[in-house]
């Protein structure tokens, strides 16, 4: 199963018990970008993660970002059945990947 979650607005209140409880699982996990403040805290928790920020470097513009995310997400899925995917704030609002 894929789960999609949020990493919250920024501060660590604000992630959930349920969010926390994914990410520390036995699933693999991919964050859409590291670049969020509460990266930091869960490194400190012990948290492993492959972030998919070399991807903004590869392409020119955010829909084939987003596109390639998605295809690598569904290749991954395909060698591991349960992966978390983090993204910044909060996952059905802003999201396009």
């Amino acid at each position: 199963m894929i789960k999609i979650v949020g990493l919250g607005p920024g501060a660590k209140e604000a992630l959930t018990i349920g969010t926390l409880e994914l990410l520390k699982s036995d699933c693999k996990v991919l964050f859409r970008t590291e670049k969020h403040p509460n990266v930091e805290y869960l490194k400190s928790l012990g948290i492993t993660f492959e972030s998919y920020d070399y991807m903004y470097e590869k392409f020119n513009s955010f829909d084939d970002v987003y596109n390639s995310i998605a295809v690598d997400i569904i290749e991954e899925y395909s060698q591991c059945n349960n992966i978390v995917y983090a993204v910044p704030g909060h996952p059905l609002v802003a999201e396009k990947s």
